[in-house]
């Protein structure tokens, strides 16, 4: 089966996309697809089975997977679940390239992990309550979100290749 392009438009007001996954209530398949922009698949509960690349990620509570730019990816919710999906279009990065309009992350598991699930259900509390100034409180958490996402790029560089490559 081929994959599918997936075009992503952000929320309006926000440079990314933000939103609860549609397999929330289990029994739920997401074919093969791709898109350009970057994408962040956090369990709050419950668990997902994530293919990326033809790998199967078990994704339980706690859990997030980074989807690179143009990586082909489906998802299997058998059961119930709470997952925060964020798109960010590869824009965002523009000063951060290693090539021209090309970025990628690598996600070391359990660095920052933690930190990085309370920034996102921070950002989508602070959406969904849409208090006066959620904007900026929703933006703030997201540029924390990307400064964590760059230092788990730059430490896992650093692990596995010991050396940095600026970006």
């Amino acid at each position: 089966m081929d994959a599918n392009h997936e075009i992503i438009i952000p929320n309006k007001g926000l440079p990314f996309k933000m939103f609860i996954f549609e397999g929330k209530n289990g029994n739920y398949v997401r074919n093969k697809h791709w898109h350009t922009s970057i994408e962040i698949f956090a369990v709050f509960k419950g668990s997902v089975r994530f293919f990326l690349n033809d790998e199967e990620y078990y994704l339980k509570e706690g859990e997030f997977v980074i989807v690179n730019s143009n990586e082909v990816h489906s998802i299997f919710a058998p059961d119930l679940n709470l997952t925060l999906v964020i798109q960010i279009p590869l824009v965002v990065f523009e000063e951060y390239y290693i090539e021209k309009n090309f970025i990628t992350f690598s996600h070391d598991s359990n660095y920052c992990d933690k930190d990085m699930m309370g920034i996102m259900k921070e950002m989508y509390r602070a959406y969904v309550a849409k208090k006066c100034g959620y904007e900026f409180l929703t933006q703030t958490k997201f540029y924390h979100l990307l400064y964590l996402t760059y230092e788990i790029n730059i430490h896992y560089q650093f692990q596995h290749n010991h050396q940095l490559y600026p970006l």
